[in-house]
Order: C-alpha cells, then sequence, then structure tokens
C-alpha cells in the first residue's frame, strides 16, 4: 500500500523515535495501551474489578473488530521510542483524504512531543501524496487531545447529527476548492 510505502521512509526529528508495521506478536502490547484509560472510565462508575475485566475486554474485542470492519484497508502501526513500543498509529488513505483512526500513547511518553511528532508526520505525508486533507475524530471529552490537535493546524468540522460523541477536525494540506 502506497501509505504505508510513504509513511516507512518518513524521518523523524527525534532521532530516538520510528514506527514499524504491528503484527500478531503486538496484540497483549497493543490491549495494554488501550486497559488504563478504559478502566479508569469503568471505575468511576464504581464498578466491581471482576465487571471491569470482562467489560474493558469486551469494549477492546468491539474496538478491535469494528476497526477491521470499517477500515480493511489501514495501515497499523507500532510506534518506537529508542527501540520500545510506546503507541499505535492506525490510519488509511480515503480518496483524497488521509484519515487517522487512532494514535494510542502509553501514559508514561504522553506530553514529551511524540504525538505531535505522530501527526506532524502524517500531515507531511498526506502533502506529499497529493492528498488534500488529514481527518480525525476525537471524543468530545478529550480536550487534551482536541487542544493538541488545534495547536498542530486542525479545524473542527461543522457539527453533524451524531450519537458516539465524537467531533471531527480537519487538517488541510493544501487550500480547498470548493
Amino acid at each position: 500500500m502506497l501509505v504505508y510505502r510513504v509513511l516507512s521512509g518518513y524521518q523523524f526529528s527525534d532521532p530516538c523515535l520510528r514506527w514499524r508495521a504491528a503484527g500478531t506478536g503486538d496484540a497483549s502490547f497493543l490491549k495494554g495501551l488501550f486497559d488504563p484509560d478504559s478502566r479508569s472510565m469503568f471505575r468511576s462508575l464504581g464498578l466491581p474489578p471482576e465487571m471491569i475485566d470482562i467489560m474493558v475486554a469486551q469494549q477492546w474485542l468491539a474496538r478491535q473488530t469494528a476497526y477491521a470492519a470499517q477500515y480493511p484497508e489501514a495501515v497499523d502501526l507500532i510506534i518506537l521510542y529508542e527501540d520500545t513500543p510506546v503507541g499505535r498509529f492506525l490510519l488509511t488513505q480515503d480518496g483524497d483524504r488521509l484519515h487517522l483512526i487512532d494514535l494510542m500513547l502509553a501514559s508514561h511518553i504522553r506530553s514529551r512531543g511524540i504525538g505531535s511528532e505522530v501527526l506532524t508526520a502524517a500531515q507531511v505525508v498526506a502533502a506529499d501524496m497529493g492528498l488534500n486533507r488529514v481527518t480525525l475524530c476525537v471524543a468530545a471529552t478529550n480536550s487534551s487531545a482536541q487542544r493538541l490537535y488545534q495547536r498542530l493546524g486542525f479545524v473542527v468540522d461543522p457539527p453533524q447529527q451524531s450519537a458516539d460523541m465524537t467531533i471531527t477536525m480537519t487538517y488541510p494540506t493544501r487550500p480547498l476548492h470548493r
């Protein structure tokens, strides 16, 4: 896939940062990235630990199944810092846009500029590929991610009818002609 070939050649400004294709051996790492945030949400509801385990496992399976069904051509990358897995970046090309499906970073590595580097790479790659825009969806309650995206030039799309409580944001790689 062209997106993967272009991404694999990208050089980050931080020499400790790189990415590689995700494989079947990364399943437990990926679930481990997902667990802490999901568990804290269920803990806040006062659920017992056994029920939280079940809910997190079901939510993870549902998420992975939905991504595979909705984005069969997605590129799944493991983000490495000093050759240690620290995150996941899942994205796909859809017509004239690069759509960012999922970006997860381990909690101990957040707020160190890695998310900004990864998103900037997506913006550069989309422009290099001649795509018009980069899009993503973010939870309406995730204000820290929204601030990061806005700082990098993403703008909130007009509100849409949506029951899933997400906000769609777009980064135009070049002026859009309407």
